[in-house]
């Protein structure tokens, strides 16, 4: 989920399942969002490269979704959220792992630092190393691993949305109501 750029590390996760997806028949990838320019992807030819990487494999690019009901059922499908973001300036927060968290669905996402506050690595979800020498060889590691592991997987899901009502709005607007009653308190102290 989201626009296809370089940026956001798609290339990486086609290469990462072409590698693991020889001995896994039976997983699909499905990457949803625009590739369009106008739209903030990667345009035409990263899409074709995209492609290229891809032939041969279970991989279905589906273009944006933007409504809300048809992303929500798009993550609850999913068995797997992979967010391989190699952003180091251009992530502020990672807000569609949380989705897929809210959804059940344990992410597996950068090391990108933006994930630190709501991804605890092998629990709520898994890192894998974008900085590394070969960043699809990582991510196709870690995909390794899991790709065949259902109970983690389930696990990891269930964990990952206990973990994501933190940030429900309920939860963000306590937290900021608590931190105006602290500085109005603070203020008046003074």
């Amino acid at each position: 989920m989201g626009r296809l750029h370089p940026e956001k590390g798609v290339h990486v996760l086609v290469e990462a399942f072409s590698r693991v997806a020889a001995g896994n028949p039976g997983w699909s990838l499905r990457v949803v969002g625009p590739h369009a320019e106008s739209q903030g992807g990667g345009g035409e030819a990263f899409l074709r490269e995209l492609v290229r990487l891809a032939a041969g494999h279970d991989v279905r690019f589906e273009g944006p979704v933007f409504d809300r009901a048809s992303l929500a059922a798009l993550y609850r499908a999913a068995c797997l959220f992979c967010y391989p973001s190699l952003a180091e300036q251009g992530e502020a927060f990672g807000l569609a792992p949380l989705e897929a968290m809210a959804c059940g669905v344990a992410p597996l996402v950068s090391r990108l630092s933006c994930f630190d506050d709501f991804i605890e690595d092998g629990r709520t979800g898994w890192r894998f190393d974008h900085r590394a020498a070969d960043p699809a060889g990582s991510l196709a590691g870690v995909l390794a691993g899991l790709i065949n592991d259902e109970a983690r997987l389930e696990g990891a899901g269930r964990l990952a949305h206990e973990s994501a009502t933190r940030f429900s709005y309920g939860a963000v607007a306590r937290r900021y109501l608590e931190d105006f009653h602290s500085l109005v308190g603070n203020e008046a102290t003074r």
